[in-house]
């Protein structure tokens, strides 16, 4: 990361491939998966060094490959392990099934949505409270 006080800016450049064998890039030069990738691990040395009762990701995982994404939650619970006295809250298409199982750990699902819908049911269901 490169600071620039003066101008208020701060830059990011990332190495994706291994040792000397990559060419150091900003961020705009790299694929979906590793930006997203590149910005949960900034991310996550954020929530390192901020005080919030809160840890909140939306889609984080949405480009990223099978192999990046079970890396991402890994570090993602190890944190979430290290900081119990917070809440993480991770919101994500993708399934969650492989996450291990405890009490720490609650997943909540919603249905999927109706593919196709153009309009929403608000109708039925204010008409089904007043046959209450």
């Amino acid at each position: 990361m490169s600071f620039d006080h003066k101008n208020e800016t701060l830059s990011i450049t990332v190495q994706p491939g291994e040792g000397d064998k990559a060419a150091l890039n900003d961020m705009k030069s790299l694929s979906g998966g590793e930006r997203s990738f590149s910005t949960v691990c900034f991310i996550l040395s954020l929530w390192s060094i901020t005080e919030s009762p809160f840890r909140c990701l939306d889609e984080f995982d949405v480009y990223m490959d099978m192999v990046n994404r079970r890396i991402s939650m890994d570090m993602m619970l190890k944190m979430a392990d290290s900081q119990r006295h917070r809440q993480f809250i991770l919101l994500t298409p993708q399934s969650m099934s492989s996450l291990p199982t405890s009490r720490l750990i609650r997943i909540l699902r919603m249905q999927d949505p109706e593919r196709g819908q153009t309009t929403l049911n608000f109708q039925n269901r204010h008409q089904e409270q007043e046959d209450d």
